[in-house]
């Protein structure tokens, strides 16, 4: 081989590297902004979690939810707690799904999530009430994906 192959080879073999590195700052890139957004939305909701949970009262929850399973009847307050309660539950739903949809969840991991909206909605009125009260506040996304899991009428 002649000094001038050797170079055009070293040269080619160079340039491919260089087309690689930036292959791969190109994906790393991405992951970053996507990790970036998903713990940037993640802070935006654990704040609004936050507010929204000054406004609910644990002891009446565990109480309320005590009463609902037993079958016997509700006050005014302890519904508005658990409908406020739902709505916080439902937030988290949300936020995972669309985690889900991001890539961040398995589609065995959002299944378990799916099997427990279902159960929600087939065993909790609350959940249900609060859910058909509320179709403006979800992404589409969320809606359409929840849409399966309603009880049929």
């Amino acid at each position: 081989m002649t000094v001038d192959t050797i170079n055009r080879w070293m040269t080619l073999t160079a340039n491919v590297g260089v087309l690689i590195g930036i292959v791969v700052l190109v994906v790393e890139i991405n992951q970053n902004t996507q990790a970036m957004n998903v713990a940037s939305r993640d802070e935006s909701i654990a704040h609004s979690l936050s507010f929204f949970q000054q406004a609910m009262d644990s002891q009446v929850i565990a109480r309320a939810e005590h009463k609902r399973f037993s079958g016997l009847e509700l006050d005014d307050f302890e519904r508005s707690q658990l409908i406020r309660y739902q709505y916080y539950n439902f937030r988290i739903f949300e936020n995972i799904y669309t985690q889900y949809q991001q890539g961040l969840f398995s589609n065995d991991e959002w299944a378990k999530y799916r099997r427990i909206l279902k159960m929600l909605f087939n065993n909790n009125e609350i959940a249900l009430y609060m859910w058909n009260r509320t179709p403006d506040h979800w992404s589409d996304d969320f809606r359409m994906e929840i849409a399966d899991l309603l009880p049929k009428t």
